[in-house]
């Protein structure tokens, strides 16, 4: 009897069978025909849902995946590294804008970086391509050292908004700096992605024009 029951009950979740109580008897009925085929309807309804949803599923993994493929991720360790980092982006003669956000003074501080990073901006000034660099608006390393020298090959704009620093766009390429002569780190992690590019040109771009 137990087994009946369960059976019965199991069969009213999934509708095939109704149930009403009379005098504390519950009395089981198959519903008609019509209503079972409703049923199916219904529950065929539901699974094409969840197969449209599973499909975009699919859809949109695929589209991540190409996505994560088209972003290359390159790291240029040492000294002699960065040198040959920056002497590929001059063979390359790339006639995309360059955008900088202010590198660290501790960085600057050290005359060989210092001297390949200006090198390469006046190299591109010789062909009439000016970097832009966003930087502080206080007193650092950067704004006493324009004071001193010329730097023709560079326009800077100071501001006093907060930005991501030791960090150029050129191209698709995002630059970063991860060097620390104290701890005789240096290192350059070049990331090259279209979208990721564009989401930080368009910071740099707001920025530039106070549009933030």
């Amino acid at each position: 009897l137990s087994k009946t029951y369960e059976i019965l009950e199991k069969l009213e979740l999934k509708q095939i069978v109704s149930k009403i109580t009379k005098n504390n008897k519950k009395f089981y009925q198959i519903l008609p025909l019509e209503s079972l085929q409703n049923i199916i309807d219904k529950n065929k309804k539901e699974l094409k849902k969840k197969e449209e949803l599973l499909q975009k599923i699919i859809t949109q993994k695929k589209k991540n995946i190409v996505k994560q493929n088209n972003t290359n991720i390159r790291i240029f360790s040492g000294y002699n590294g960065i040198k040959s980092f920056y002497l590929e982006l001059e063979n390359n003669n790339t006639q995309d804008e360059y955008l900088g956000f202010q590198i660290d003074d501790i960085i600057l501080k050290n005359k060989n970086i210092l001297r390949l990073i200006d090198n390469f901006h006046k190299k591109r000034s010789q062909t009439n391509k000016i970097s832009k660099v966003i930087i502080e608006d206080n007193k650092n390393y950067n704004t006493i050292r324009l004071k001193e020298n010329p730097y023709a090959h560079y326009e800077f704009k100071a501001t006093k908004k907060t930005f991501p620093k030791n960090l150029s766009i050129i191209g698709n390429k995002i630059i970063h700096y991860n060097i620390n002569p104290d701890e005789e780190k240096y290192e350059i992690i070049e990331i090259e992605s279209k979208s990721l590019s564009e989401t930080y040109k368009n910071l740099f771009t707001s920025i530039w024009n106070n549009n933030i």
